[in-house]
């Protein structure tokens, strides 16, 4: 995928609502340090047609240099891209990075695997996770913990053992033992 690299103005640039993650922890600290050290990964974002910039990954980066003004800052940047194009970029590159919360994460594997599976009908969670690089359980989790369709933020308290230690008890059930487990976590 062609992309080029240039120098663009803070204002130029728009962040996702789309997302991922939502969670901007460090903004403070980090924008102190931009205020005497440079931004040293460039941003990625991708064309759009009002001829400003969508922000793919950076967004604690942009957030940071808007807090301590910078004025400019350097992007890589691509093409207008698909949905499904944007998602694997941002996923791939999610995958790499600390911090990234199980229900971020989950919901959006769930959305990349809905986008796939658009393009792919017979796509399988096992092919699923060897596109992602991760075991098939670890994807099959996912989709259990958004099928008991609780708060997000659960997940992110709830031992990540809690699906495989409940796997058969019926639903209903699952569902009242987290609520407690979350309840004792807080």
């Amino acid at each position: 995928m062609e992309f080029a690299i240039q120098e663009l103005s803070m204002s130029m640039l728009i962040p996702d609502k789309e997302q991922p993650r939502k969670d901007y922890e460090e903004i403070q600290e980090f924008s102190e340090s931009l205020k005497t050290n440079l931004i040293e990964y460039p941003l990625l974002v991708e064309t759009t047609e009002n001829g400003k910039y969508l922000i793919i990954d950076g967004h604690r980066r942009y957030y940071a240099g808007k807090k301590a003004n910078v004025k400019k800052i350097y992007c890589k940047i691509y093409p207008k891209l698909t949905n499904l194009q944007r998602l694997k970029i941002r996923v791939n590159l999610e995958q790499h990075k600390k911090n990234w919360k199980i229900s971020e994460r989950d919901i959006a594997w769930k959305e990349l695997f809905e986008l796939m599976k658009k393009e792919t009908p017979n796509l399988k969670r096992s092919d699923f996770a060897r596109f992602l690089g991760v075991n098939w359980d670890v994807v099959n989790d996912c989709f259990d913990r958004l099928s008991l369709e609780m708060p997000p933020n659960v997940w992110d308290i709830v031992p990540p053992s809690f699906i495989h230690e409940t796997q058969g008890l019926e639903k209903d059930f699952r569902i009242e033992l987290l609520k407690k487990v979350s309840r004792e976590d807080l």
